[in-house]
Formats: C-alpha cells, sequence, structure tokens
C-alpha cells in the first residue's frame, strides 16, 4: 500500500515534467548555451522520466545527472521542480532554484518553477512579491513556444491559488460571523429569559 502511494506521482508534478520534457527537446534542437555535454542532456531528460514513472527512484537520478554536470541550470531547475511537486521538500527545492538562477538568471523554466512554487499557500516560506517578480520576469525574456507555456501554465496555477485563498478567507469570514451571530442570539436569548424570571418574582 505505502509502496503504491510512493509510486503514484502528483498530477501537478507531471504537467510541470511534462513542461521539462518540452524545455529539454528544445533546448536539444536550437543547441542553447551551456548545455554541451550531450551525456548531461541524456541524464537530464532521464532524471525527469523516472520521475514521472515512480518518485522512488527520481533522486537518485537527478543527483547521477548532477555529478556529471553539477553546474547544469536545467538540471538544477527539474530537480528542484521535482523536491517541490514529488516530495514537498521546498527549502532544498529552493536550494536548486537558487543555485540555477545564479548561474543562469534569465532561465525561464526555472524563474517560473521557482515563482510557482513561492506562490504555494502550503509554502512556509510563501512570498506572493518575489513570485510576481519571478513570473514577471520570465514573462518578459521568453521567446520560444514552451517558455511561453511554462510562463502561461505557471501563471495559471498561481491564479487559482490565490482564488482559492480569497473563497477560503470568504468562507472562514462567513463561519466567524455566522458563530459570532449565534453567540449574540444565544446571549439576547439568556438575557432575555433572565429578565422574564426576575419579573415574575
Amino acid at each position: 500500500m505505502m509502496r503504491r502511494r510512493q509510486q503514484k506521482t502528483p498530477t501537478k508534478l507531471l504537467k510541470l515534467l511534462k513542461l521539462v520534457r518540452q524545455e529539454t527537446a528544445m533546448e536539444g534542437e536550437t543547441g542553447a548555451p551551456g548545455n554541451d555535454a550531450e551525456e548531461t542532456a541524456e541524464d537530464t531528460n532521464e532524471a525527469a522520466q523516472a520521475a514521472q514513472g515512480s518518485t522512488a527512484n527520481a533522486p537518485r537520478e537527478f543527483r547521477e545527472a548532477l555529478s556529471i554536470d553539477p553546474h547544469n541550470v536545467r538540471t538544477l531547475s527539474h530537480y528542484g521542480t521535482f523536491l517541490y511537486t514529488g516530495c514537498v521538500d521546498y527549502d532544498r527545492a529552493a536550494e536548486c532554484f537558487e543555485k540555477a538562477l545564479r548561474i543562469d538568471d534569465s532561465h525561464v523554466l526555472t524563474l517560473c518553477c521557482y515563482a510557482d512554487m513561492l506562490a504555494s499557500r502550503n509554502n512556509p516560506n510563501h512570498d506572493d512579491h518575489k513570485a510576481d517578480q519571478l513570473i514577471d520576469k520570465a514573462r518578459w525574456l521568453a521567446s520560444s513556444e514552451s517558455e511561453k507555456q511554462s510562463v502561461k501554465f505557471v501563471k495559471k496555477n498561481i491564479a487559482e491559488s490565490r482564488r482559492y485563498e480569497i473563497e477560503a478567507k470568504a468562507a472562514r469570514e462567513q463561519y466567524k460571523r455566522m458563530i459570532e451571530d449565534q453567540y449574540a442570539s444565544y446571549l439576547a436569548s439568556k438575557t432575555s429569559k433572565g429578565k422574564k424570571s426576575g419579573k415574575k418574582k
């Protein structure tokens, strides 16, 4: 039972990894700078595919890819995405994203995935302001179709997350008002009964 749960990959992870594979394919075609080692590109893609198939093997695959080229921005970005969506490890994911952006601060997929993580309401280091800065920069830099798709996907995620938070906050406020009204009615009823019993005496 536990094993089956580990192997089931979250939908959000699958969607992000699909963007990752698209970006990998596009960079492979265009010969993007910083990805000279063919074996590193292959290992990165294998790691992403492993993550899609089984979350249990993915960390090892990513670590192996990074042992070949520890400064590969794409691999760091993909690993950060996996740590965030597959392992819910926000701190280690942030380390990967930060390292990737120190190497290349214009890497659109890293900007998108980091923004998505920072906008998550479950993230203890939640930061809407920084998320907005990152996604705005990504939108400005996006030139390829895969980069534009990444920006679009993450902007939608962020908007949905914020809409959900607004709705949840409104529901909490409504519930709070209902409890306050019920308590006020209870006190009024109690006071009214006290006055009536006082008159009878």
